[in-house]
């Protein structure tokens, strides 16, 4: 009697994995549509999509109304590098953020982002020395990110974080 349970519940366990190993490709249901393919561009379009929705149930994600296509971020360690040619203080800050600019040959731009990634600060085309302070007193108290691009289009990040 053991037996025949044990084998049973082995059973059950085996259609249950065998359930959960779907895979789901994406596709999409609407009145018509296309796909164009150039050499450089990928197009795809549909019409009469009705309904406008996201759900979410595990590792799954089903979407309705836009076209929705696959994504894929790579996340890669943050490399520390000892020649250090920017030098940001005070760090954190409540009003003034010095910036030191240490053996580069110029800067073409400063952008200053939130964690959304919008567009806070931007100046450009500028001739700096060695030096530069930004007044960040009227931002919102929070983490930044400064973006440096140098005239050889190196770009240096640094989180910066504004207090009340």
């Amino acid at each position: 009697m053991k037996t025949k349970l044990v084998l049973l519940f082995l059973g059950l366990l085996t259609q249950i994995s065998a359930q959960t190993d779907t895979t789901l490709h994406p596709f999409i249901i609407g009145s018509s549509g296309n796909t164009l393919n150039t050499n450089n561009y990928n197009l795809t379009f549909t019409i009469g999509e009705l309904s406008i929705e996201t759900i979410y149930q595990d590792e799954y994600i089903f979407t309705q109304g836009f076209n929705q296509d696959n994504y894929f971020l790579t996340l890669t360690e943050a490399i520390e590098s000892n020649n250090t040619r920017v030098s940001i203080y005070p760090n954190p800050t409540q009003d003034i953020l010095n910036i030191r600019f240490i053996d580069l040959e110029g800067v073409s731009s400063i952008l200053i982002r939130n964690l959304n990634g919008k567009l806070i600060y931007s100046k450009s085309n500028f001739s700096t020395s060695n030096e530069l302070s930004l007044d960040i007193s009227n931002f919102s108290h929070g983490i930044y990110f400064l973006e440096i691009t140098t005239n050889s289009k190196d770009v240096i990040v640094y989180k910066i974080q504004k207090t009340k």
